[in-house]
């Protein structure tokens, strides 16, 4: 499936922003809606390719979606902002054109009322597949982990305005369900993880190149919280974040660590000024930085609250 700048910026120009509001059920009590315009996109199988000997295995349709949805992701601060971890009920709509001889016997009225269902031949599980897979992608993080999603319904309907609409409800805290569901997902390191993705770096405004020391007390303070040391996954997890920003963060840590030079540190490999870096991250303590107590206090707010820690300046 190839997606153009044409169907990206019809997309992006159709897209009003995704709505966070408050539902009248007494448990799962929020709803975010996303619409994304243009020919919904449904799942296809794993395709393979071959690159030195290797076969690799890739979705062409996700591959597609996540291109179609990033500009609409960037220009979104709920999206942004939101990383469900909560136990979800999740409703897809996708709404299709009607063949031309569906349309002559429906008549314009009965397409534009968008109350007659679709019969094109797209399985509603392959449209959740796909889309479960962006929300839940490392890249967007709107929700945790797809195996959260316990109920679901989708419907196509036709209309002469093509698109899909993704409903989530979740209760604002999994104890509305029952306590045993938190202890049970936080236990886990897909939860702990999501501590560090850049989503949520970026959301509490960790990433100061002009003050890098509230990142580096950040990261002692998630090792020791969760004793991620001893995690064989962790080093692999904090490599893949620092790689998605640029080298000059790293330079930063490093002179702040008092580990070299401008002018000798500039000329080292970023992966190797990674490998630096967490060597002296996973030897060095909070105790070593009881000067930067605001700093504390403020990373303590963080990884003691939630994921959806901070959303209440979101819901409309």
């Amino acid at each position: 499936m190839i997606i153009d700048k044409d169907r990206i910026n019809y997309a992006l120009s159709k897209h009003d922003g995704a709505i966070l509001s408050k539902t009248d059920d007494p448990v799962y009590d929020m709803r975010l809606k996303i619409v994304l315009h243009g020919k919904p996109i449904a799942d296809s199988r794993p395709r393979g390719k071959i690159k030195d000997d290797t076969i690799y295995f890739y979705n062409p349709h996700l591959e597609a979606l996540k291109k179609l949805f990033k500009p609409i992701y960037n220009s979104d601060n709920i999206l942004k902002g939101l990383v469900i971890d909560r136990l979800m009920k999740v409703s897809l709509i996708t709404y299709y054109m009607p063949t031309k001889d569906l349309a002559k016997g429906l008549g314009l009225e009965n397409i534009k009322s968008e109350m007659f269902p679709s019969i094109i031949v797209k399985d509603n599980d392959n449209a959740e597949k796909v889309h479960w897979d962006l929300l839940a992608n490392y890249d967007f993080k709107i929700i945790l982990d797809d195996n959260l999603i316990w109920e679901n319904n989708t419907k196509k309907l036709i209309s002469d305005d093509e698109r899909i609409e993704i409903l989530i409800d979740f209760p604002s805290n999994n104890d509305k369900v029952h306590p045993a569901y938190n202890k049970e997902i936080r236990s886990g390191l897909k939860y702990i993880y999501t501590f560090i993705n850049p989503k949520m770096l970026n959301k509490h405004q960790l990433v100061n190149p002009q003050d890098i020391s509230l990142l580096h007390i950040y990261f002692l303070m998630m090792i020791e919280k969760y004793k991620l040391n001893k995690q064989k996954t962790f080093r692999r997890t904090l490599t893949k974040t620092l790689e998605y920003y640029p080298k000059e963060l790293m330079i930063c840590l490093l002179i702040f660590l008092k580990m070299g030079d401008y002018e000798v540190i500039k000329n080292i490999k970023k992966e190797n000024l990674i490998e630096m870096y967490i060597e002296k991250l996973l030897k060095d303590t909070v105790d070593n930085y009881t000067s930067y107590n605001s700093y504390i206090e403020q990373c303590k707010l963080i990884i003691e609250g939630d994921l959806l820690y901070g959303i209440e300046k979101y819901i409309s």
